[in-house]
């Protein structure tokens, strides 16, 4: 029994890394594009970029997933197959340089992708970052309270104030934007704390109550 569990370690990665292969084909992965049938990119180009961010860790993830899984079979071989005969196995309390080790190289792989991201995400939540075309004129203000998103946009003609104003348009639940165009929002909440999330697009932002905030995507 000790050499079976040996032997699944060994092998398990194979099949994680067999149902990741298949997970988009099963619709276990990214929702489906609308505009490119077939296809689990993201709709958006900042969309995209955090798409990338995601593969980055992935593949981080699974050398490390598999590494640590072949090193764990290995010591259960070994254990499993282990002579009798030859006595107790040797305590040990522990080993100085492997633990500095395993804490620096895990502390340099999350400095690296603190850095990495760093782009992407003043993009995403620096207003200073957006597109001057979404940052000048914001389509929509969003508003979060229950159970309904409220959307107030611009009367024809004028940009869109804090407050509302005399021909400004109203909509529940849908919200309509202009495609191939970066676009912003207001994001507010009457009540309590919302998630706005359109994955298609990789956003994802809460609503919080007395904060009016800003959030762009194409």
């Amino acid at each position: 029994m000790k050499k079976f569990w040996a032997l699944f370690f060994f092998f398990w990665p194979a099949v994680a890394l067999y149902l990741c292969w298949i997970a988009p084909a099963n619709d276990w992965w990214f929702p489906p594009n609308p505009a490119e049938p077939g296809s689990v990119e993201s709709a958006s180009p900042l969309g995209r970029q955090i798409d990338d961010l995601f593969y980055l860790i992935l593949v981080i993830v699974t050398v490390v997933f598999i590494a640590t899984e072949f090193v764990l079979a290995w010591v259960m071989w070994k254990g499993a197959t282990r002579d009798e005969s030859d006595g107790k196995a040797l305590f040990t309390h522990g080993n100085h340089n492997l633990e500095v080790v395993w804490t620096i190289v895990p502390a340099g792989i999350l400095l690296f992708i603190a850095l990495y991201q760093m782009d992407v995400w003043a993009q995403y939540r620096v207003i200073d970052s957006f597109p001057e075309e979404a940052r000048e004129h914001p389509v929509a203000e969003v508003t979060a309270r229950q159970f309904e998103w409220r959307i107030r946009y611009p009367a024809p003609g004028t940009n869109l104030q804090l407050e509302p104003q005399p021909g400004d348009l109203y909509d529940v639940n849908e919200l309509h934007v202009p495609t191939g165009h970066p676009v912003m929002i207001q994001l507010r909440s009457l009540d309590v704390q919302h998630a706005f999330f359109a994955p298609e697009l990789r956003v994802k932002q809460d609503a919080i109550p007395g904060l009016v905030i800003p959030v762009w995507f194409e």
